[in-house]
């Protein structure tokens, strides 16, 4: 069914019933093994005491702008591929950081994700975090046009709710790391927007129709056999650029594959200011610049806690660090050839504000 939204709520019950003859064994009990709290707080707003905020991508749960109503819809990007949104108006991206597709959940989870940029370029392609709310009904003669669907068994190719919980809106990761055969590290990064840092302690993602038909049908990649394999991997920054630990989940296992939304525990990365996400594979889904499996999977419901300001930022005056020998960073990893007043950047491994 769908979700209901209702101001709140004094319990829930649980119900279910079993016609089964046991004999002499006697009971057949159905057993509940735990339930979760997710609005502790009775608001979906970062805290330092353990409950969750949650990122669900919904216009009604912004909490950035008090005029902007639909905001998350407003980032759905058309076309899926070559739209101006994700692409630019030309189609081969944008050349300046204030015009790279951008999201940030301000007020409530923090978190921010901006498309990466490559060759002097920003455009998806170059991987990235866009929001979406297309559905694919079908996994059959799939490509990149239909990159930011997921797969649901629906009788027509509407938008229907595609999203986790039946929701309207999700995102699409898009990335990989490519550095071992001389590519490039096109990995999409999730960032605790102003300097802040926080612990993400689970998401939920499910594979994009494009990858699921590509690993039933095969493509640019093979199609799966009883050896393959396809992990997607977390790795957690902490605000000195420094690894915090990976995780992984695996998506294709053989013949077997992850088919619908599935709960994915990132807690173990610890206090992150920022996580990139990667895919690793068999060698049958790999080529000799790096993975041929379209690098695609959705994520939804993205749940943080501890969210705090990061406690080595200092605010430099005087000239821009940029233009010393010294190299600077964004908080995504990003070398800088300048840097805005105000802006929170890395210089030798510590956050400043110039």
């Amino acid at each position: 069914g769908r979700p209901a939204n209702l101001p709140g709520i004094h319990f829930v019950k649980v119900q279910t019933s079993v016609l089964q003859n046991n004999g002499w064994i006697g009971e057949c009990s159905t057993e509940v093994s735990g339930a979760l709290d997710l609005h502790v707080s009775g608001e979906n707003e970062p805290s330092q005491d353990g409950s969750l905020a949650v990122l669900t991508f919904e216009d009604e749960d912004y909490k950035g702008d008090a005029t902007e109503t639909s905001y998350w819809s407003s980032l759905v990007d058309e076309p899926q591929y070559g739209g101006p949104l994700l692409y630019g108006e030309s189609g081969y991206g944008v050349f300046t950081e204030e015009e790279a597709y951008s999201w940030y959940d301000k007020g409530a989870t923090e978190l921010f994700s901006m498309i990466n940029n490559a060759y002097g370029s920003w455009a998806y392609w170059n991987g990235g975090i866009a929001v979406s709310d297309y559905v694919a009904p079908d996994l059959t003669g799939l490509d990149y046009n239909s990159q930011l669907a997921v797969y649901a068994n629906v009788s027509e190719a509407a938008r229907v709710a595609g999203g986790h919980g039946a929701s309207d809106h999700f995102a699409v990761v898009n990335g990989v790391d490519n550095t071992s055969v001389g590519g490039s590290d096109s990995r999409a990064i999730l960032t605790f927007g102003e300097g802040r840092v926080g612990i993400i302690d689970h998401a939920y993602v499910a594979p994009t129709s494009y990858f699921l038909s590509a690993i039933i049908n095969g493509g640019y990649n093979a199609a799966a056999t009883e050896t393959t394999y396809v992990d997607l991997v977390a790795e957690g920054y902490d605000e000195a650029g420094e690894s915090t630990g990976t995780v992984s989940l695996r998506l294709v296992d053989g013949l077997h594959h992850v088919d619908r939304w599935t709960w994915w525990d990132l807690s173990s990365l610890g206090k992150v200011s920022s996580v990139k996400f990667d895919f690793q594979a068999s060698e049958d889904q790999v080529g000799d610049y790096g993975l041929n499996t379209p690098a695609y999977v959705a994520i939804d419901d993205i749940a943080v806690r501890e969210v705090g300001e990061g406690t080595s930022i200092r605010v430099i005056e005087g000239d821009n660090p940029a233009a010393s020998s010294t190299k600077m960073y964004d908080l995504t990893g990003r070398e800088l050839l300048k840097a805005r007043k105000g802006q929170i950047v890395i210089v030798n491994g510590r956050k400043v504000v110039y």
